[in-house]
């Protein structure tokens, strides 16, 4: 099998190779995605930090390994104004395939890296409000009333998602495209839906 590498934007940098470099622009919000696209199921190992910033640039949500992967565990830290607020370990293995911060520090993180089943498939963490959720796979596809091999068939990112997820202009939800539809995790209480109509900005191109 063979990864074919791609330039990623990473919040204010660029991702070529995991060697971040400088970019002329910011993806507010958007959480680290793939460096790399892969044929059948072998997935590199992800850079050894990543981070996202949320949009209005009060938080940070750094994903890092400390032994560049000798193990299979990354630790999160959610930073604000450079100040740790939380520092966990995380249940998915190489860390989470995406991943985002909120206005309010509330992280969100999905799928393991690699393309497996997981119980990890959305994550949410809300240190302020005490709010935790974490959604496995198998209540993912039940919300979207949807075959699995459905859900499978159509992922282009991960387990089970179209492309990466992103917050909607008013940054207290996130939308993430699945299986033809939208999946929607609402920020202030946890909950996550499918609604229809799905709105117009969780539709990924092509």
């Amino acid at each position: 099998m063979r990864a074919r590498a791609v330039a990623v934007l990473i919040g204010s940098c660029l991702i070529v190779d995991s060697d971040c470099v400088a970019s002329s622009g910011s993806v507010a919000g958007a959480g680290p995605v793939s460096a790399a696209t892969v044929e059948g199921d072998f997935v590199p190992f992800p850079p050894a930090r990543r981070q996202a910033v949320s949009p209005n640039g009060r938080y940070t949500l750094l994903v890092v390994s400390r032994d560049e992967w000798r193990s299979k565990r990354a630790t999160a830290q959610l930073l604000e104004a450079g100040r740790i607020i939380w520092e966990r370990e995380l249940p998915q293995e190489h860390g989470p395939r995406y991943f985002l911060v909120g206005n309010d520090g509330q992280a969100v993180l999905f799928d393991e890296w690699a393309n497996v089943k997981s119980r990890h498939a959305i994550m949410l963490i809300d240190s302020r409000r005490k709010l935790e959720r974490v959604y496995p796979f198998d209540a993912v596809a039940a919300i979207l009333e949807t075959p699995v091999r459905a859900i499978v068939e159509r992922a282009k990112g991960g387990w089970w998602l179209e492309g990466p997820p992103s917050l909607d202009a008013t940054h207290q939800v996130v939308l993430a495209a699945t299986a033809g539809r939208c999946l929607v995790l609402d920020l202030r209480t946890g909950d996550i839906s499918a609604p229809r109509p799905w709105p117009p900005s969780c539709r990924q191109p092509g």
